[in-house]
């Protein structure tokens, strides 16, 4: 596999390429975004008639995380999906070249709350910062020192509403700010019943409810991502 030619010289950052999920806040769903946003990248290789042991492998998730809860996660599953990297958390730069080596073609970190010298580190392995907010002007406040980080390492970013609750006037409020501070992916994942479901189950959403309501929401997601990355609407830019 390789990323078609028209990519190659604006993803010289790093291979593969990385997105890091990220907030100094925690408790905004980095976590579960971060693995269902891998899913859905696993799934949309599959339906580009990827194998899905070779989209499996075309997909990583790195938990920077010390207390380790989606790799832990994403190893009780008994279903094929992202691969779950292990990797010493001062080792970045070797954990990604080695897999590069391996062919993994995308990577998602997922990063711990706060800011720190290996957040610093994710950023500048990335092509992409994602970074995962909710409604309250705490909230809304961490976002704001988030974007100044990504401006500051100088890299692409985009904005998530996550956890929303439905025709409620604190989530169109948060979502007014995050669409004031530009690179907003107009899209909120709402707090959902299906959502905690399907983790409970050791499911991606996706697979507990593949039409569901919020199914779609990462859907929308995960083609917003791709489009920042200049990857077509849907991850065409990833070829076989």
């Amino acid at each position: 596999m390789r990323l078609n030619s028209r990519n190659k010289q604006k993803f010289k950052r790093s291979r593969p390429l990385v997105i890091t999920t990220y907030n100094r806040k925690g408790g905004t769903g980095k976590s579960t975004l971060t693995g269902s946003i891998a899913f859905e990248i696993y799934l949309a290789l599959v339906d580009k008639g990827m194998s899905e042991e070779d989209a499996s492998s075309a997909v990583a998730v790195v938990d920077r995380d010390p207390q380790g809860d989606l790799i832990t996660w994403l190893n009780t599953r008994d279903r094929i999906g992202p691969k779950a990297v292990v990797t010493d958390l001062h080792q970045l730069s070797a954990t990604l070249r080695r897999l590069n080596k391996e062919g993994v073609q995308v990577v998602l970190i997922d990063q711990p709350p706060g800011y720190s010298p290996l957040l610093s580190e994710s950023l500048k392995n990335s092509n992409l910062g994602l970074i995962c907010s909710m409604s309250g002007r705490s909230d809304i406040n961490a976002t704001k020192e988030a974007i100044n980080i990504a401006r500051e390492h100088d890299i692409n970013f985009r904005t998530v509403l996550n956890k929303g609750i439905f025709r409620a006037k604190i989530t169109g409020w948060g979502f007014d700010q995050l669409e004031e501070m530009g690179n907003f992916i107009p899209y909120p994942i709402y707090q959902r019943v299906e959502m905690a479901e399907a983790v409970v189950n050791n499911l991606f959403v996706q697979e507990w409810k593949k039409f569901g309501k919020s199914a779609k929401e990462i859907n929308k997601i995960s083609r917003s991502v791709s489009q920042a990355l200049d990857l077509g609407g849907n991850w065409e830019g990833i070829k076989i």
